[in-house]
């Protein structure tokens, strides 16, 4: 996790939502980017992202976890969840850093 935060923080087209202390989470939010179109370009890469949590995933286009932390609704609407298991290594976490770089750099 703390890789992953210390790659993003200084992205200035992402905004990190969360410090929580669930050690396996990070969100995070793209400013100027779609988020259904980030995660479907991951998707292709076999890199497997969400923009809710499970239990939420069919309920509502806005994250109101990330609404609620004071953002307004493009940054909630554009939020991604990388979940992490144990089982996860620094190079995985590098490689989906380099694959969300190179996408953001892709798209519109």
């Amino acid at each position: 996790k703390e890789t992953l935060v210390n790659a993003l923080v200084n992205n200035p087209e992402i905004k990190l939502n969360n410090e929580t202390k669930f050690p396996y989470i990070v969100n995070f939010s793209l400013i100027n980017k779609k988020a259904s179109v980030v995660i479907e370009a991951l998707s292709s890469k076999e890199i497997y992202v969400s923009s809710f949590s499970a239990c939420h995933a069919k309920s509502n286009k806005v994250s109101y976890v990330v609404e609620n932390m004071g953002n307004d609704k493009k940054i909630s609407e554009n939020s991604i969840r990388v979940s992490f298991s144990d089982i996860n290594t620094v190079d995985e976490v590098n490689t989906f850093v380099n694959e969300l770089n190179q996408i953001l750099g892709e798209i519109r």
